[in-house]
């Protein structure tokens, strides 16, 4: 048995001296940044740490192209990327290739190395926003040794260039989204060739605007100045500072030429601020820029060793962090990383174990900042086995040297050790087996090698994740196999990227539950990762989210008895905005456009949290009402700390205290309460945790005070309203109410409960606002009350990509009016590319009313566009990137009965079939396959899928459908990539009958289905599934109107195993998370389904003529009149001619077959010719007077021997006996002329009748 470590670890933490020294530390220097000159490098390939996202590709008969990891060869760093190809054939489309997909790259140089005897030429393909791919040959020096450095700049152009698809003019239309690497026969001949490729990178064009921090990370000592580096040629610049409340607390302008390369805003109160910069160029225009500062007090906190950081030092590459940035970590209060030492770079040679000097640098720099080290034992080595996994003893035997070699470097006095990293996140049943057993040989190995050296290792694992749905049965298998008796403490990655951190404490009491029902309640637990992505990809969260999230993770996992607790991580890794693991840091990266390093406000929070509970002991934790919880510490003095948050609707807690509390907020907010006449003080709590401090002897929720805000628009007047509620209470109150020093007074009687308005100072910008409160009575601040809202703006500007009824692209702007009260703005000024205008000057918006203007734009490339529109209550900017649709597929409008069936009206329409899917034994078109049809109405998308599949099966259920049979949606408004935020819904019917609908994305919806409904059903005898989706266009948000919206279709599938693979309509879901590979619909009117015909049969005497209308049905289930421009024939015109605008005339007795043919199909009419004679005609109507200058229309109709009767309106000859009376002409029309009497007259043949028209003065 293992003494846990805590309690000495503690002990030791409170003598532990802050940093370097004693001396209170100053903020650190900033690192040099580039210039705004220089160009930006961005590594698209370093493969330090995986080939991914690059991936292979061949076609053609015996075509093979594999890409794997190698640390055999590198240009820099300690790995490349092997490519294997073989192109035997040598006929046309046959090919070996690697490559990967790009974000928004508006690259000026492409730089890659390669090394290769094989080949002395390799084909460069470059893919531009329009789709269109250009081609050319590079060259290469065939070499065992020597690599060929490759620089390209001219993307068009090239050796043997030529190019296809997209626009397919021959020109470089940016940015640049795919890379290539080609080989064909040309190049290898008949045999195989092997290509090392590395270093692959983009060189992209600087911002008009970089942000120079002054101090490490922008990070600021209490009292000192906070000065902004910058570097532009801009002419000025404006600024203004925002705390975290979203309240404005400082403003600036300049000249460029007089600022220099710095602002200052002055000192600042300890907490974290936005910083929004307007930058103006020298012609006027302007955009929009800015930073994030932190203020921290000087002296630093006690290091905590239950709290610690994951970080990347030990990586290779440009993935390689600075242990410059190691101050930060200290100052935030952590007490030990989390990083490695890797068995890859470590063991070169067999047996030869040589570590790093970047990983010595690091070490001592922890020791110096008086940080622990949870050293990972990871990963593999290709010494010992392809696959980097050990799958044998005598993998193990030789990874467990390299554990002990570890702990011989390291020792054992600041260092643990944890065995490998999340083993169980592979298939069970494919090797390398990800078994809980298999783990288990190899931590027997390590534990018996390492403890017959260093019998004081301390030893973690098994480095679990839970993502896999089967983690806890890996649990009980870890636990049957002796796993636990090679540990000190179990580690797990509790991961909840698509839940709050309170999933955490289910998980980890499951896991406490099996450890003492296995006799080990005295093993620890150690949370090793766990944190939240703040990407722009679908399973994201918000930086304040992420920051909320964080500390509350931890007091939790602190109040369950955790023994340690790392953060993943410290520092965002990269800048593609889509890619989740470069989100995960609580300060940005290097080379963050924001500045180098800027505290993320997770950073602040946790700097923040420190000085509240480190060093502190956990009392113990509860929930005090329906999501409110209180995690509580020993502060000593008979006083405790009450961290307390609402993980649902905030609350007000009560305190009951013999004396003053400290109220502390995460962001740096504080405020000293004295109990009131009852005993108590009353502090709202929301999704952000407050630390309450003082002789503090109950908790609970109340309701005795409240302050709460229904809306607010920016730059308007807001008003809040102060709840009192004192019924139940024998006592009533009487005191005061301020906010930003106003005051407002109010008396309430015992019993009695009043609402009493507070009027709040505006909010000055869109976004979340938060107002907070002091309540005071006689004897002082009683309450500290908080209320926040998403301020809207009063006026707002918004633009999208839109496509008009002519099919032109257009960039819509819209200014719109969100009050209640009529709104005259001044201009919309717009600049896309390089056109700009103004438009709406001094138009007035009524209440909630939104205008457009389209502005007319060339998308042969992308198109970058901004707008501000001036109003009254403020400015209002928007700004975005409009990119060509590449190819667009209709979405017809069809409404869709969600019934689970395929509508009549939709499977009449062309459909979109799915492609292969992406499983290795799929057995053919029954296995799965399927078809798709989009459609709309006036509100809402339709998906509806008919798919075919073998074998039905589906157990999940939520958030886990995608695991079986299912079908999943990704949509986003707008052409692909021009939108980030993606939309991810989905369907399944269970194997129960239940129809399962769910929402994954985005993340701040949560599972919020916002109006998306869904249905299902099976047909077993034909062996299909029919899936429904109805996505409200409100609810992405995207106008029905504005024309386009961009989707991909994923159809799961499950054949009784799990998921066994997919395929895709698009890509962007599956395969990763990237709504620039959705395809673009277009949301066109209705199309033809067929055609309906009036009469539908005709049957005509000899001579005798009929008129026939068709109309078009279309899917939104209207008509259309197409009579004149329908195709008109008949099947023997020597019975019955037609002429072109559906006249039929009878020729001779007989059947004929009159047809109307449009695009929405033939129709036919079917003619009988009689040989019936006329007998009479009549004329209507009969005997009118109509005054003078007056028309009348006749119609004559014809009675045959038959009994039939025609209209002959067309065919008689129409006369009038006095032209001087009235007129009559061809169609049967009387013009009256003069006053009198004229007769009316039809003839056909010798057949002929007449009616009286009398004309009267007018």
């Amino acid at each position: 048995m293992r003494v846990p470590r805590f309690a000495t670890l503690l002990a030791a933490a409170l003598l532990a001296a802050p940093l370097i020294g004693s001396a209170p530390p100053q903020a650190a220097a900033a690192p040099e940044t580039a210039s705004a000159a220089d160009a930006q490098t961005e590594v698209v390939g370093d493969f330090e740490v995986e080939t991914a996202p690059w991936s292979p590709v061949q076609s053609g008969t015996g075509s093979v192209s594999t890409l794997t990891r190698t640390t055999a060869q590198h240009r820099s760093g300690g790995a490349s990327a092997e490519w294997d190809a073989a192109v035997p054939a040598a006929t046309g489309g046959a090919l070996a290739a690697i490559g990967r997909d790009l974000v928004n790259l508006d690259a000026q140089e492409l730089r890659f190395s390669v090394l290769t005897e094989s080949v002395d030429e390799i084909v460069l393909r470059l893919r531009d926003v329009t789709g269109q791919t250009h081609q050319q040959v590079v060259a290469v020096t065939p070499s065992a040794t020597q690599w060929t450095d490759i620089s390209i700049t001219d993307f068009a152009g090239g050796t043997n260039n030529s190019h296809f698809g997209g626009a397919n003019d021959g020109l470089w239309h940016g940015p640049m989204t795919r890379i290539s690497l080609v080989l064909t026969h040309s190049q290898l001949g008949d045999q195989p060739g092997t290509v090392y490729v590395d270093d692959v990178a983009v060189d992209i064009p600087p911002p008009e605007f970089l942000v120079s921090p002054t101090v490490l990370g922008n990070v600021f000592d209490e009292g000192q100045p906070v000065t902004v580096g910058f570097a532009t040629a801009a002419e000025s610049l404006s600024w203004q500072v925002y705390n975290h409340d979203g309240a404005r607390v400082r403003t600036g302008s300049g000249a460029v030429a007089d600022l220099g390369d710095a602002f200052t805003v002055g000192t600042l109160p300890v907490g974290w601020y936005e910083v929004d910069i307007t930058v103006t160029r020298p012609d006027g225009t302007s955009f929009a820029a800015g930073t994030d500062v932190a203020v921290l007090p000087v002296a630093d906190p006690v290091k905590d060793p239950r709290r610690g950081v994951g970080t990347h030092f030990g990586s290779s590459g440009p993935r390689q962090w600075s242990p410059e940035i190691i101050p930060l970590i200290a100052r935030a209060g952590f007490g030990f990383a989390r990083d490695g030492a890797s068995w890859q770079q470590v063991e070169t040679t067999k047996g030869q174990y040589t570590f790093p000097q970047k990983v010595l640098d690091y070490k001592a720099a922890f020791e110096a900042n008086g940080l622990d080290f949870l050293s990972l034992l990871a990963y593999g080595n290709t010494l010992y086995f392809p696959n980097e996994v050990p799958t044998d003893q005598a993998g193990r035997d030789a990874y467990a040297d390299y554990a002990a070699a570890s702990v011989a470097q390291f020792g054992t006095e600041d260092t643990v050790y944890e065995v490998w990293n999340e083993w169980n996140w592979r298939k069970l049943d494919v090797e390398p087996f990800g078994t809980a057993e298999s783990y288990v040989e190899l931590l027997r190995t390590t534990h018996d090698r390492v403890r017959a050296e260093h019998p004081d290792a301390y030893l973690m694992g098994p480095a679990m994740t839970v993502a896999p749905t089967d983690w806890a049965d890996w649990v009980d298998d870890f636990i049957a196999a002796g796993g636990l008796q090679y540990i000190d403490a179990f580690s797990i990655h509790p991961y909840s990227q698509v839940g709050g951190p309170e999933l955490t404490d289910d998980l980890l009491t499951i896991v406490r539950d099996k450890l003492d029902a296995a006799g080990r309640a005295d093993l620890p637990i150690v949370v090793s990762e766990q944190g939240w992505n703040t990407s722009t990809g679908t399973h994201h969260v918000s930086e304040d989210v992420q920051s909320a999230n964080l500390v509350r993770g931890q007091l939790l996992a602190l109040g369950e008895g955790v023994e340690q607790y790392a953060i993943y991580d410290f520092k965002d890794d990269g800048l593609d905005p889509v890619e989740p693991e470069h989100h995960f840091g609580i300060i940005g990266n290097d080379q963050d456009p924001r500045g180098a390093y800027r505290p993320k406000p997770a950073y602040v929070a946790q700097a923040l949290m420190s000085r509240r509970i480190n060093g502190k002991p956990v009392q113990g934790w509860s929930q005090l009402g329906d999501g409110v919880h209180d995690v509580r510490f020993t502060a000593g003095n008979a006083e405790t700390v009450h961290a307390v948050w609402a993980a649902a609707e905030p609350a007000v807690v009560a305190f009951s205290t013999n004396g003053p509390v400290d109220v502390h907020g995460i962001y740096g907010s504080y405020q000293e309460l004295v109990p009131d006449a009852t005993g108590r003080v009353y502090v709202t709590v929301g999704g952000d945790p407050v630390f309450v401090t003082g002789p503090i002897t109950a908790a609970d929720v109340s309701a005795a005070h409240a302050l709460s805000v229904t809306e607010a628009f920016a730059g308007t007047e807001t008003t809040g309203t102060w709840t009192i509620d004192r019924t139940g209470s024998d006592t009533g109150f009487e005191g005061s109410i301020s906010v930003d020093g106003v005051t407002t007074q109010a008396s309430v009687a015992a019993g009695e409960r009043a609402e009493i308005p507070v009027e709040l100072p505006p909010a000055t910008r869109v976004g979340t606002r938060t107002w907070r409160a002091t309540v005071s009575d006689a004897d002082g601040v009683v309450a500290q009350l908080s209320t926040d809202a998403a301020a809207e703006a009063a006026v707002e500007a918004s633009g999208v990509h839109a496509i008009t009824a002519d099919g032109d692209d257009v960039l819509r702007l819209r200014a719109t009016n969100n009050t209640d009260q009529p709104v005259t703005v001044g201009e919309l000024h717009w600049t896309a590319g390089t056109e700009s205008g103004a438009a709406l000057a001094g138009q007035q918006l009524a209440a909630g009313e939104s205008r457009a203007v389209d502005v007319p734009v060339d998308l042969v490339g992308q198109v970058e566009w901004n707008a501000l529109l001036q109003a009254p209550t403020g400015d209002s900017t928007a700004e975005g990137t409009l990119r060509p649709t590449g190819e667009l597929h209709a979405a017809p409008s069809a409404p869709v009965e969600l019934d689970g069936e395929v509508e009549a009206v939709v499977g009449a329409l062309t459909p979109a079939e799915l492609p292969e899917p992406d499983i290795d034994d799929w057995g053919g078109a029954a296995d799965l396959s399927g078809r798709l049809w989009w459609t709309h109405d006036a509100d809402t998308l339709y998906l509806t899928a008919e798919v075919a599949d073998d074998v039905a099966s589906q157990t999940a259920t939520g958030a886990d459908i995608w695991r079986g049979d299912s079908v999943q949606v990704g949509i986003v408004a707008g052409a692909p990539g021009e939108e980030p935020r993606s939309h991810e819904v989905g369907v399944a019917l269970t194997d129960a009958g239940e129809v399962e609908v769910w929402r994954w994305g985005p993340r701040d919806l949560g599972a919020d289905l916002a109006g998306v409904r869904g249905a299902a059903a099976r047909d077993d005898a034909a062996g299909t599934t029919t899936y429904e989706l109805a996505i409200p266009f409100a609810s992405l948000p995207a106008a029905r109107d504005d024309g386009i919206v961009s989707a991909t279709v994923v159809v799961n599938d499950d054949d009784g195993a799990g998921r066994r693979g997919w395929s895709t309509w698009g890509e962007g879901v599956a395969e990763s998370k990237n709504p620039a590979k959705y395809n673009a619909l277009l949301l066109a009117g209705p199309v033809p389904t067929g055609l309906t015909a009036d009469p539908g049969t005709l049957e005509l005497p000899i001579g005798i003529a009929g008129a026939v209308t068709v109309a078009e049905q279309l899917s939104d289930g209207t008509t259309r009149a197409v009579t004149g421009s329908v195709a008109w024939s008949s099947s023997d015109p020597g019975v019955a001619a037609v002429a072109a605008d559906g006249r039929v005339t009878a020729v001779a007795a007989g059947s004929a077959v009159v047809t109307a043919t449009s695009d929405a199909g033939a129709l036919e009419i079917p003619v009988t010719v009689t040989d019936a004679t006329l007998r009479s005609v009549s004329v209507t109507p009969d005997r009118r007077r109509v005054p003078k200058g007056a028309e009348l229309t006749f119609a004559a109709a014809g009675l045959f021997s038959d009994g039939s009767t025609h209209d002959l309106s067309g065919q008689v000859a129409w006369t009038s006996s006095s032209s001087r009376v009235a007129t009559v002409d061809a169609a049967g029309v009387a013009t009256a002329v003069a006053p009198g009497a004229t007769t009316i007259g039809a003839e056909l043949g010798s057949v002929s009748a007449s009616t009286t028209l009398v004309v009267t003065p007018r």
